[in-house]
């Protein structure tokens, strides 16, 4: 506020006891901090100061203003320098959602790093894929899969993920493997709940193969939300539908159905346990995480800052 700032205008001269020292001291023309002072003065509504051309003296207004304005600007300064402070080392509570999957095997495992890199920043985690509002919920940031609504969030692209559609050798030998994308509609599929889309972008595993060297300028938009010339659309049924990939991974395992997951979460499952998912199709081109938080201000928490940086 002016005032705040004018106020403090006037704490320097009335402690210097001359306008030239403290207009010397602020490192700013005489004129300004006169008129500055005047400005304030008219705001009062009475003149603070007697004005001579060798000194300054407090009239009695001005006395009683600064007694009290004198304690307000200090108070004011040591406010800065603990704000100051908490730029340099940022500190306070930081409030994340973010999925459940995403959490366990790409949050956790970096959060040492993190919490050596700012010792002071608490953190607390809501594990859930569920919707929320980061404004009346109190969240600081949110991540979460797909394309967002268009919500005045700031969203970052944070990380993208293959994704290939999976299936149990048990399941394969009782119902058959799909040999077109047109086949998974004999198939149960492991559904994401309503809300969410259950039209699937398939590309078959061999086109992949066999475009790996210099296709990603025209497989899909940065987004992965816009098919390629190459992709299927199909829309899927099945009984069971869950808005957790990790749940979804673990019916995909134990017979249940065909699941469509990122590489990242299920080729290393499937890897190590040799044939146990069996990766029938190309899902899409990418899965997008974004990192989302409110329109940055002036007072943006460092946190925050530091979260969306590290």
């Amino acid at each position: 506020m002016l005032i705040l700032d004018d106020m403090a205008l006037f704490v320097a001269v009335a402690r210097a006891g001359s306008f030239t020292q403290a207009a010397q001291s602020l490192e700013m023309p005489k004129s300004t901090l006169s008129a500055r002072v005047s400005r304030l003065e008219q705001r009062m509504g009475l003149p603070l100061l007697e004005r001579s051309t060798r000194k300054v003296e407090l009239r009695e207004a001005g006395r009683l203003y600064f007694n009290r304005a004198d304690a307000l600007v200090s108070e004011a300064g040591l406010l800065h320098e603990q704000l100051g402070h908490l730029l340099r080392e940022p500190q306070g509570l930081l409030r994340l959602s973010v999925p459940v999957d995403f959490t366990h095997e790409f949050i956790a495992p970096y959060l040492g790093e993190f919490c050596e890199r700012f010792p002071l920043i608490q953190l607390s985690f809501d594990v859930t894929p569920r919707k929320v509002n980061l404004i009346s919920e109190r969240f600081d940031v949110a991540i979460r899969a797909g394309k967002q609504p268009d919500s005045g969030l700031v969203q970052r692209l944070l990380a993208m993920f293959s994704g290939g559609l999976y299936a149990a050798p048990a399941y394969v030998a009782r119902h058959g493997e799909p040999l077109e994308p047109a086949d998974l509609a004999r198939h149960q599929c492991l559904r994401f709940p309503p809300g969410f889309d259950d039209v699937w972008e398939l590309r078959h595993a061999h086109e992949m193969a066999a475009q790996a060297d210099g296709d990603s300028a025209n497989d899909t938009t940065i987004d992965g939300n816009t098919p390629s010339p190459q992709s299927r659309s199909i829309r899927v049924n099945g009984r069971i539908a869950s808005n957790s990939l990790g749940l979804n991974l673990r019916l995909a395992l134990h017979g249940f159905g065909i699941a469509a997951l990122p590489d990242a979460l299920a080729a290393p499952l499937h890897m190590r346990r040799k044939a146990v998912c069996k990766r029938c199709y190309q899902a899409g081109r990418h899965a997008p995480y974004r990192f989302m938080h409110s329109p940055p201000t002036n007072c943006c928490p460092p946190g925050r800052r530091r979260s969306s940086t590290f």
